[in-house]
């Protein structure tokens, strides 16, 4: 029987060149897909990708809070004013050394004594510093304010603590956002004998706000028409 004839040694090699050709170019494109797959593909023109570039815009800081300090006061009226110019109600405020004095004996129930108290511009409250007489015999002397209550803007009243201590005393008030502070004071400590003597009236030096400015309400700000 006839053999057929035996392919030839270069044939056989330059199938398997074509074939280990074919193969490499196979491996560097799926190796290239999967590159790209992996990466996002490349950058163009040293712009970074979309996706960074979202998450730079979307990027915010967070301000850091407030710092509560000492707010200008405008004016300051009492009720009643006070005991003639050296006791008047300008000695709360003016950081002079003086003080405020009513005569509370005469203070008949139902009558309000209050302070009011109005700012240089909108400012939330947050603490109040409150003022006693100083000096240990005279605070006793005289009547000091006990208990009152915190108007604002709003309307809405929050009573307030004082403890009977000579000097200064703060007290901590839910954030108030307001144009200007209303104090009723409502009832007293008693005035006692020190060195035989004892006073009729009611004795405050000073009242400090402490807060910071407001943020505006959107019904303050205003806006141009673009024509």
């Amino acid at each position: 029987m006839p053999l057929a004839p035996r392919p030839t040694i270069g044939t056989n090699a330059r199938v398997r060149a074509v074939i280990a050709t074919g193969t490499t170019i196979f491996a560097v494109a799926v190796f290239a897909l999967l590159f790209n797959l992996f990466t996002g593909g490349s950058e163009e023109d040293g712009e970074p990708p979309e996706e960074a570039v979202a998450v730079e815009d979307t990027t915010t800081t967070t301000a850091p809070p407030p710092i509560p300090t000492t707010q200008g006061v405008l004016s300051v009226e009492c009720s009643p004013e006070g005991l003639g110019a050296i006791y008047s109600c300008d000695n709360l405020i003016n950081g002079k050394t003086g003080e405020w004095q009513i005569r509370w004996t005469d203070i008949t129930p139902g009558t309000q004594v209050t302070i009011s108290l109005v700012f240089e511009q909108p400012i939330t409250i947050r603490r109040l510093e409150w003022v006693n007489v100083s000096d240990e015999d005279r605070f006793y002397q005289n009547f000091r304010v006990r208990t009152m209550e915190a108007g604002s803007d709003s309307g809405v009243a929050i009573p307030l603590n004082l403890v009977d201590r000579l000097g200064s005393q703060i007290i901590d008030l839910a954030v108030m956002r307001t144009n200007q502070l209303a104090l009723t004071i409502t009832t007293v400590y008693d005035a006692e004998v020190r060195n035989g003597t004892v006073y009729k009236e009611l004795a405050v030096e000073g009242i400090n706000v402490i807060g910071y400015p407001a943020a505006p309400l959107s019904s303050e700000t205003t806006t141009t028409a673009v024509s």
